[in-house]
């Protein structure tokens, strides 16, 4: 491994530091790493969603803090294992590097109505640099998903999953995104916090029902 490639994966921890904004103009293009980035965000997230993915539609994830999810899926045989462990987290991988793919498109796509020339290879470095706080979220939306399946789901392991593993990483990745953008196009704090929210309020969107359901249902 040489130096530069040292420094990319000593960067994915100074990204979510208080030296953020140093490896954002460090990264500027065309010094912008792509590749390390991609993967660890890739299957660090994947690394993280799958053992807890296996535990829930395996039937396994039944402890007395959580409760027994009623999931409405059985595992009979080898086959069934088998059918639920390769094509979703094919899905998985698909949806999260798609994902990613996009919010590269959409930041080129405002980069280039500022004029800011800075290539779409380059903003997917980017924006796999910022999603490292996001790489909990997965796990954290399929928890969700379990404890919104139980009758009575425990109130402080809810709030904990929600407000520290949902909401807060969410959070920091939009904070990241905001300062990135204002290294890399030389714009403003209200434009950069505009571009970097809307994404993240669709993507929260998309687990509101799950979310304001548990919540309802641990407060009552």
């Amino acid at each position: 491994m040489n130096h530069s490639r040292r420094d990319d994966w000593k960067r994915l921890l100074r990204v979510v530091s208080f030296s953020s904004r140093e490896v954002f103009e460090e990264i500027r293009p065309p010094s912008t790493p792509i590749l390390v980035p991609a993967l660890f965000v890739l299957f660090s997230a994947f690394i993280l969603w799958l053992p807890l993915y296996v535990l829930v539609f395996t039937g396994l994830l039944s402890i007395p803090l959580v409760g027994e999810p009623n999931l409405g899926i059985a595992i009979s045989s080898w086959q069934d294992l088998l059918a639920l462990l390769v094509p979703i987290p094919v899905a998985f991988m698909f949806v999260y590097v798609s994902g990613a793919a996009i919010l590269a498109a959409w930041y080129f796509a405002i980069a280039r109505y500022f004029r800011v020339d800075i290539s779409w290879e380059h903003w997917f470095g980017f924006t796999c640099l910022t999603l490292v706080p996001m790489i909990v979220v997965p796990c954290s939306r399929l928890f969700i998903f379990v404890l919104a399946s139980l009758d009575d789901p425990p109130l402080v392991l809810s709030i904990v999953v929600v407000v520290l593993f949902y909401l807060l990483p969410v959070l920091w990745t939009v904070s990241l995104t905001q300062q990135g953008l204002r290294v890399w196009t030389a714009k403003g704090r209200v434009i950069t916090l505009l571009i970097s929210v809307i994404p993240y309020v669709l993507y929260v969107l998309l687990s509101v029902q799950k979310v304001v359901g548990l919540m309802h249902a641990a407060f009552s």
